[in-house]
This record gives C-alpha cells, sequence and structure tokens, in this order.
C-alpha cells in the first residue's frame, strides 16, 4: 500500500504497532533531530535504532539481518570503521519478532536500497519492511515497488515531496514514540 506521509502518520502508522517493537531506520541521509544508535523512547517495550548518513548503500556495505535479529555486515576495508559502528548499535537490538524496518529509498540510491530491503527480508521473513521515499520520479519507482507489495516483501510505501527524507524521516519516528503504548522503562 502507498501512503502520503500525512496518511501514514494520521492512520497507516497503526497498523504497524505491535509489543514489543524493535524498529530499525536505515538511510544514507540524515533523521532530523535523531542520531546514529538506540533512540531513548522511555518506553520499555520499544527499541528503536537508527542507522544513518555514515552508512552509505552502496555495494562496498549492505546491512542483513539473520533470523536471530543479529547482523552481518559485509564491508570493503575503506567502509570498515562505518560497518563496525553499525554493528555496535544494532547488537544491542533485542532477539525475537515484531521487527519493523524502515529503510530509505531516495532516487540516489533507489536500486540499491531495493536491493538491500530484499536481503532484509530474505535473511530475516518475519521482519515488516516500510520503504519510504521522495516524490522525485515517483511513477518509476512505483513500478519497481509495487511487485515488492505484491510478493510481501514490503508492506508499505511512505512517500513525500522532501527530498532526502530528514524532516519526514524525523516525523515518522517521532509518531512511533508518541503512540506507542505508554509503559514506562
Amino acid at each position: 500500500m502507498f501512503y502520503t506521509i500525512e496518511d501514514f502518520l494520521s492512520e497507516g502508522i497503526n497498523h504497524f504497532i505491535s509489543s514489543p517493537m524493535n524498529i530499525f531506520f536505515a538511510t544514507y541521509t540524515q533523521i532530523y533531530n535523531y542520531s546514529n544508535g538506540i533512540v531513548n523512547t522511555g518506553k520499555k517495550d520499544l527499541q528503536i535504532v537508527v542507522q544513518k548518513g555514515e552508512l552509505k548503500y552502496s555495494s562496498a556495505t549492505m546491512l542483513v539481518f539473520s533470523p536471530d535479529i543479529r547482523t552481518k555486515i559485509v564491508a570493503t576495508d575503506m567502509m570498515v570503521s562505518e560497518a563496525e559502528e553499525a554493528q555496535r548499535h544494532l547488537a544491542t537490538v533485542p532477539k525475537g519478532d515484531n521487527l519493523l524496518v524502515i529503510v530509505y529509498s531516495g532516487l540516489s540510491a533507489f536500486s540499491v536500497s531495493i536491493k538491500m530491503i530484499n536481503e532484509i527480508k530474505r535473511d530475516n521473513p518475519n521482519a515488516r519492511i516500510i520503504a519510504t521515499t521522495c516524490n522525485c520520479d515517483l511513477r518509476i519507482k512505483k513500478d519497481s515497488l509495487n511487485p515488492l507489495i505484491e510478493q510481501k516483501i514490503i508492506e508499505a510505501v511512505v512517500h513525500f515531496s522532501e527530498c532526502g527524507g530528514k524532516n519526514a524521516m524525523g516525523e515518522i519516528l517521532q509518531k512511533f514514540v508518541e503512540i506507542f503504548p505508554n509503559e514506562k522503562n
């Protein structure tokens, strides 16, 4: 299903809430107001990890989730430090189900992000995946994303006018924190 950012934040997001919940945000750009690593949600059963910017979507670096939600990272020597940093962040994600992966699939690295999505789903079939993207060449992106929805590789696509998705990804993250049941740590 395709959502505008407004529709996703007002209604679509509710279909993705489960408890406990582990959310992993992956982007080659930035997420407004959030740094790499674990996000302090203040909620016992909500764990969010952000990996942004430093881990480029390229053939040199690929996140691959294993069935127990640990990760293997394949990297060239040039990106070893970024891969090690991502590994440290991802090692803190608890084992279990209820993993939601939100991947930014912008124009600059669209095909590589699709490859990453396919590998995440292959290696972790229980993961729920949402692709986010800007509206640039949206018709062409839809041609690539619709088969992934039909094959149940991704469950949704959230699109927005902002190139890079910095603010939109931040809004999505913040909305998950706001609407998640309020059991405190």
